[in-house]
Order: C-alpha cells, then sequence, then structure tokens
C-alpha cells in the first residue's frame, strides 16, 4: 500500500498539469506543449513566457477565453 505522502503528491501534480493545460488552452496552444519542460532550462523559460501571455480573445479551438466568458 503506497505512502499518503506519495498518493498526495502526485494528486497535487496532477493538478498542476491540468492547470498548466487549460492556461496552455486559453492562448491556443496543445497541451503538448508541456514536454518542453523536458528540455533543462529552457523549457522553463518558454512556459514561464507561454504563461505570462495574454489569452486569445474570443473563441479558440478550445472554446471561449474565461475572462471574456465572466464577463
Amino acid at each position: 500500500r503506497p505512502p499518503r505522502s506519495t498518493l498526495s503528491s502526485s494528486s497535487a501534480a496532477s493538478d498542476v498539469y491540468k492547470r498548466q493545460v487549460r492556461r496552455l488552452h486559453d492562448i491556443g496552444r496543445s497541451g503538448w506543449w508541456l514536454l518542453i519542460n523536458l528540455v533543462p532550462v529552457l523549457g522553463f523559460f518558454v512556459l514561464l513566457y507561454f504563461a505570462l501571455l495574454d489569452g486569445e480573445p474570443g473563441v479558440n479551438q478550445y472554446g471561449a477565453n474565461p475572462k471574456q466568458a465572466a464577463v
């Protein structure tokens, strides 16, 4: 039986990945861009840059912009 810390850390990691994919979808990118994290240093900075971008206005292939949908 796995320890509770393993289950809670894997659950937290799953939530982080879900949020990152949702953010990538907001800017019109595929969730596959998370794999760039496998490239040391460069991957971190690319994803940081993507996180700082504003979402696409209107609707993209992944759905409506959450900022505009709330208004």
